[in-house]
Order: C-alpha cells, then sequence, then structure tokens
C-alpha cells in the first residue's frame, strides 16, 4: 500500500526523524518502505500514520490492539499510552489474556499489567473456560495456577491447562507441555 505523505509532518515523531533526518540511506531517497510491525496491519499502520498529522484516532476493541503494535514500533508515546489507557477501561474476560501476553511483549506500562493480572485472578473460572486462555503466556499461566487467591473448579482449571497445552505443544505432546503446571492444579 502506498502512502504520499511529508517527510516534514513525518519528523514529528522520533523514529521518522532518525531515519529521514540522519545518516539514514532512507533520508536521501525519494520514497521509502515500511515494515509494519508483526502484530498490525497496513490499515492500523496507515491510520498510525494518519495520527502523526491529525493527533486524532478512533480507538475500538476491534483496533486497538494493531494500532498498539503499530505505534510502539514507531515509538509515538502519547499513542501508545492512550492505547495502555484504553485497553485499561476495556479489560474483559475476551481479551485479558491477549493484553498480558501483548503488554510482556512490547515492555507496556507495569499499571496496564497490573491491571491485566488482577482481572485475570478475579475472573479465572471464566477465562480458564474460555478458548483466550491460549493467549496467555506461560509465565502468566504458570504464577495464575500458583496463586492461592483463586477460586476455581479443579476440573474448569485443569480443562483449561490442557486446552492452553494443546495449543502450546508444538512438535511435543500436551504432557510436556503441561507438565510443570500439574502439579498447581489442586484436585481435592
Amino acid at each position: 500500500r502506498e502512502l504520499r505523505l511529508h517527510k516534514l509532518l513525518l519528523c514529528r515523531c522520533e523514529y521518522f526523524s532518525s531515519m529521514l533526518g540522519g545518516e539514514f540511506k532512507e533520508g536521501k531517497q525519494a520514497s521509502v518502505d515500511l515494515e509494519v510491525a508483526s502484530s498490525s496491519s497496513a490499515d492500523a499502520t496507515a491510520d498510525v500514520i494518519e495520527y502523526l498529522y491529525t493527533r486524532e484516532i478512533s480507538l475500538d476493541g476491534s483496533s486497538v490492539m494493531e494500532i498498539l503494535a503499530a505505534a510502539d514500533q514507531l515509538q509515538i508515546t502519547k499513542l501508545v499510552k492512550a492505547c495502555e489507557d484504553f485497553l485499561k477501561r476495556h479489560l474483559g474476560e475476551a481479551n485479558v489474556c491477549t493484553v498480558i501476553r501483548v503488554a510482556d511483549e512490547l515492555s507496556l506500562d507495569a499499571a496496564l499489567q497490573t491491571a491485566a493480572v488482577s482481572y485475570l485472578q478475579k475472573h479465572a473460572a471464566t477465562v480458564l473456560a474460555r478458548e483466550e486462555i491460549v493467549q496467555l503466556p506461560r509465565a502468566a499461566l504458570l504464577a495464575l495456577l500458583d496463586e492461592d487467591h483463586i477460586d476455581v473448579d479443579e476440573e474448569i482449571v485443569y480443562q483449561g491447562v490442557v486446552r492452553w497445552g494443546e495449543a502450546h505443544k508444538g512438535d511435543g505432546t500436551v504432557a510436556e507441555a503441561i507438565k510443570d503446571m500439574l502439579p498447581l492444579i489442586r484436585f481435592s
């Protein structure tokens, strides 16, 4: 997808300022190819670039993660913060595991990570029963299982752990993927 943009306006952003104003080859070229962040899309990246022009963007549950990934890649701190704030206000059973994963991958604000983990602990029974549990990083699932404050039926915990293991077994087995989790399930 091709966008025609002004270097002067792009240089409002440190990422483009370094790229276009420094000694990099892109600064001397008439056009520049921009790699789309792995967790983003061309449309979200275009929205983030438009944000540099307008300082306005519309965030919603279906686009915020892609916009966040693009804003993080382009080092637009103010927009990253706006996405973090949006996610804190809109944590839910359907997105909490993804929020924890992305917050960890992008080293996002500790307050977002804390809010997401707290939400996960309070809603562990419903989150463990959902397909989205597979988005949770191993360390976060282990921490949840090791938590004494959660009160969840062990059958729900076991099924969630097995579902997670199915998604993360790779070339191995489910048993290998979850072997360190099984001792943490409190069977009665």
